[in-house]
């Protein structure tokens, strides 16, 4: 990661801190009408570009990103967000060694009613350095019905935007999951995500890219009385790139993490879920938000 992630990363982290540390008392944070969490996670993914004799391109990326929630009045609700990850593939025979950093940071206002489900909108600024740097913004609304304590159906849809000034794309994303809450401390949830990339670029035919993903997820609740999980899932992604001569590319992802909430001590985690911070919209590029 370069120095200005870092250093916009761990701002960011520490002024979330510094709420949690705040919300340790729970009356202090009914008071305040606030809530948020703090994520940290690792992912691995191996990228097969289905090109005759080329090895498999893998990537170690660890991601963080923080949210805090306000209830403005009544079931409205506002939340900032910031995400960050750092993304190094590695490469054989590269002469050099090389990351993707990308980070996000945007809010979300938004209807909710524990009893019913959500509804709201996302805006985001959008920061990318792979050698050269680039900038952008997200917008896109997000929803979810909860038809039982047991069951939540989740859908988000937006469009994103980045200008690396010799070459910009912008595209559509589309998401939707389904989570069980297997008792008051774990669930499981099945999402799938589509997204496209449509270059501007100079060249005379298109490569525009296209990605469905289909992922299972889980998420285990240590302790009510501190509300830190464990967390972790696999996810299959297929590629459609324009005037490729090959086969579409493939890739896997697993991934793991840890999530401490703050503002809903005490609530199961189906209350964490749908009375805390909305999940953060995440920061990678062609990804601009997974469930």
């Amino acid at each position: 990661m370069t120095f200005k992630s870092w250093a916009a990363a761990g701002a960011s982290c520490l002024a979330i801190a510094a709420l949690a540390a705040a919300s340790a008392n729970q009356a202090t944070a009914s008071s305040n009408r606030y809530a948020g969490e703090i994520t940290l996670g690792y992912s691995f993914t191996s990228l097969d570009s289905n090109i005759p004799n080329a090895d498999n391109v893998d990537f170690d990326t660890f991601i963080g990103s923080g949210a805090v929630v306000y209830n403005v009045e009544g079931n409205w609700f506002a939340q900032a967000n910031f995400a960050f990850e750092s993304a190094s593939p590695d490469v054989n025979n590269s002469p050099v060694d090389f990351s993707l950093d990308t980070w996000t940071a945007g809010g979300t206002f938004f209807w909710r009613d524990p009893s019913q489900g959500m509804l709201g909108v996302d805006v985001g600024y959008q920061s990318a350095d792979i050698g050269i740097k680039g900038d952008g913004f997200r917008v896109g609304v997000r929803g979810e019905w909860y038809p039982n304590d047991r069951w939540t159906l989740s859908g988000a849809v937006g469009w994103a935007e980045t200008d690396f000034d010799l070459v910009s794309f912008d595209g559509i994303y589309a998401n939707a999951g389904v989570k069980y809450y297997i008792n008051d401390k774990a669930s499981i949830s099945l999402n799938a995500n589509y997204y496209e990339v449509n270059l501007d670029q100079s060249i005379s035919f298109s490569v525009d890219t296209s990605q469905w993903s289909v992922g299972l997820a889980g998420e285990y609740l240590i302790s009510r009385a501190t509300p830190v999980s464990v967390y972790g899932g696999v996810r299959y992604g297929d590629y459609s790139i324009d005037n490729n001569p090959f086969s579409d590319p493939t890739q896997w992802t697993a991934y793991v993490g840890l999530k401490f909430r703050f503002g809903n001590d005490g609530d199961p985690l189906v209350g964490q879920d749908r009375e805390g911070a909305v999940n953060a919209t995440t920061t990678g590029l062609v990804e601009p938000f997974q469930m």
